[in-house]
């Protein structure tokens, strides 16, 4: 697994999320379900999914650095392709699953 940067997608584990989700046809379920995330024990993909979809969900509604996501996913946002109504109710989703990730971050 590479590392090349901070971002959520700068590793090989984000960019197979990215892949993931552009396969699957930018789906809205994709993105929902890597943002359940619970303390405990998390693998370190499921951290990085988390992330990674949670970027997505920054940069739908235009608080996030779309330069730094893949540009399919960048294409993605411009087109307006993903519903907007339903990103913004992974909005609580988002910021729980940064807080968890963080959380575990601290605890190792």
């Amino acid at each position: 697994m590479g590392r090349w940067g901070d971002g959520a997608f700068d590793s090989d584990t984000g960019l197979d999320w990215a892949n993931a989700f552009e396969d699957s046809g930018f789906s809205l379920f994709l993105l929902r379900d890597s943002l359940l995330v619970e303390e405990g024990d998390l693998e370190f993909e499921a951290m990085v999914d988390a992330l990674c979809a949670a970027e997505v969900v920054a940069c739908a509604l235009g608080h996030g650095d779309v330069a730094a996501i893949p540009p399919p996913i960048a294409e993605c946002l411009r087109g307006s392709k993903l519903d907007i109504a339903v990103v913004e109710q992974l909005v609580d989703n988002a910021i729980a699953s940064v807080k968890v990730v963080c959380s575990e971050i601290v605890e190792e």
